[in-house]
C-alpha cells in the first residue's frame, strides 16, 4: 500500500501544540483538517504538474501522443486520493482503490512497460514538496493555536 503519514517530528511547534491539545476528540479533529489540507496541497500541486520536489513532472508517453496532464489523463488516480485513517496521534493519506494505489506506486517509483519497451520514469507527486512542507506547518500552527484557545476558553 502507498501511503503517507503526516507526522511533526523533533521538538517543533506543531508538535509541542499537539501535545498540549489533551482532548482526543480536539486532537482527531485538527489532525484530520491537517490530513485533508495535505491532500489538497498534493492533488493542487500534481494537477499543477509539479512532483514532490517541486520540478515538473516528466510527461507520460501518452501526453507525449495526445496531449493533456501526467497524472490526470483520466483522473482515476487522484480521484481515489483520501485520508485513509485517523486517530487522535496519526492521519494516513492513500489511496482509496487497489488498482489507484498499484498505478500510484508505478508512477512514484518509475517501472519498465511492455508497451514498447519503453521505461516509464520516476513521477514522484505522491508527498509533501518543500513549499507544500511550509504552508502546512504555518496551516497546522494556525489551526493547533485556534483550537488550544479554545479549550482554554471552555476551562
Amino acid at each position: 500500500m502507498l501511503d503517507f503519514n503526516i507526522e511533526f517530528k523533533g521538538k517543533g511547534l506543531v508538535l509541542r501544540q499537539l501535545e498540549k491539545l489533551k482532548d482526543g476528540l480536539e486532537r482527531r479533529k485538527v489532525l484530520g483538517a491537517i490530513a485533508e489540507e495535505a491532500w489538497s496541497l498534493i492533488k493542487t500541486r500534481t494537477l499543477a504538474g509539479d512532483d514532490e520536489n517541486d520540478r515538473a513532472l516528466i510527461p507520460s508517453r501518452r501526453v507525449k501522443l495526445h496531449g493533456g496532464q501526467t497524472l490526470n489523463d483520466q483522473g482515476h488516480m487522484l480521484g481515489a486520493l483520501k485520508v485513509l485513517s485517523l486517530s487522535s496521534d496519526r492521519a494516513v493519506i492513500g489511496f482509496g482503490s487497489a488498482l489507484e494505489n498499484k498505478k500510484a506506486w508505478w508512477a512514484q517509483d518509475g517501472t519498465k512497460t511492455k508497451k514498447g519497451g519503453v521505461k516509464s520514469p520516476k513521477r514522484p507527486f505522491f508527498g509533501v514538496s518543500p513549499k507544500d512542507a511550509r504552508e502546512l506547518t504555518t496551516y497546522a500552527n494556525r489551526l493547533l493555536a485556534e483550537a488550544l484557545a479554545a479549550a482554554e476558553a471552555t476551562r
